[in-house]
């Protein structure tokens, strides 16, 4: 049988009207009062309390000094930052891949839209190549080069969104795989 948390009812320490006022104690969070909690849990039965506002019981403090109230909300408390900060890591992480997979879909669709400019800057090219040769003879050496040359840079600018596209798409899928396993 596992042990309880400190802040759970705990049957060897707790009786159940005790465990209620811990309860409202350790959730009036870090400025929790004995005087505090002590109104609450006297209001539960719906009637107020004959004692004046700073008046706590005896069996109210023996309860809190015995079963360790400070100390077990002092635990709830860890509890709940270590719960908040766990759920702001864990969003911070979703927004954090949710830029990344906006960028990898950005630089895929540059990488699309650049390679199909280039295939159909290559056919024009191949087409256009077909009719000076057959109308006027072959192109200035010149003419070829610049040609060559645009052609060469389109081409690794598309090469080059692609890569970035993958790499990104690779850095999801380890951030992914890392925070599933």
């Amino acid at each position: 049988m596992t042990k309880p948390n400190e802040w759970e009812f705990n049957p060897g320490l707790d009786t159940p009207k005790s465990y209620a006022g811990f309860a409202i104690y350790r959730d009036l969070g870090v400025n929790r009062s004995l005087d505090e909690a002590f109104k609450l849990y006297a209001g539960q039965s719906g009637k107020q309390p004959q004692i004046s506002p700073k008046t706590v019981p005896g069996y109210f403090k023996d309860w809190c000094s015995k079963e360790k109230w400070v100390q077990r909300a002092m635990a709830w408390d860890g509890e709940m930052s270590r719960q908040t900060e766990e759920a702001v890591i864990e969003l911070l992480r979703q927004e954090h891949l949710t830029e990344i997979d906006k960028c990898y879909q950005s630089y895929k669709a540059v990488a699309k839209r650049q390679v199909a400019i280039a295939r159909q800057g290559l056919e024009m090219t191949e087409r256009e190549l077909r009719r000076l040769i057959e109308q006027d003879g072959p192109l200035e050496v010149r003419e070829l080069i610049a040609l060559m040359n645009c052609l060469s840079r389109l081409s690794w600018q598309s090469l080059d969104a692609w890569a970035k596209a993958i790499g990104i798409n690779k850095l999801l899928e380890s951030v992914s795989y890392e925070t599933d396993s």
